[in-house]
């Protein structure tokens, strides 16, 4: 939680000085002080957070499902006996490269998953925090 209150802070310190140019020359401590972080502050940066990594999984999604519809077209002209030997071979190592794609992607698109749920970790342990 600490460390997300620090980047709530850091986003809040440069958000700060693009808004008011005439504190340039305060330190992010001073600016710190002048704009500490709120309640709202961690719940927004936690909603905004969430909504990038979820648009991330949708993009990785899609383009899971492109490169599935790759390996069915691939698998086609593998099946099309009118195919020549060398054609097969091509299709044959696209849809090895498409799978090892799907695989990367699958693996990113844990991870994504993974911080997601620590987020909603987090904000589960501060809607506690609040309520005590």
């Amino acid at each position: 939680m600490e460390e997300l209150v620090k980047r709530v802070q850091k986003m809040l310190v440069d958000e700060y000085r693009l808004e008011h140019p005439e504190f340039s020359d305060y330190s992010d401590e001073e600016i710190a002080l002048i704009n500490p972080v709120s309640e709202p502050d961690i719940i927004s940066y936690i909603a905004l957070e969430k909504m990038g990594l979820q648009k991330s999984i949708r993009d990785i999604d899609k383009m899971i499902d492109s490169l599935k519809e790759d390996i069915h077209l691939s698998q086609e002209r593998i099946d099309d006996p009118k195919t020549f030997s060398q054609d097969r071979t091509e299709a044959r190592r696209d849809m090895i490269d498409d799978n090892m794609r799907i695989v990367r992607l699958e693996d990113k698109k844990q991870k994504l998953l993974k911080r997601i749920t620590e987020l909603d970790n987090l904000d589960r342990q501060d809607n506690e925090k609040r309520s005590r």
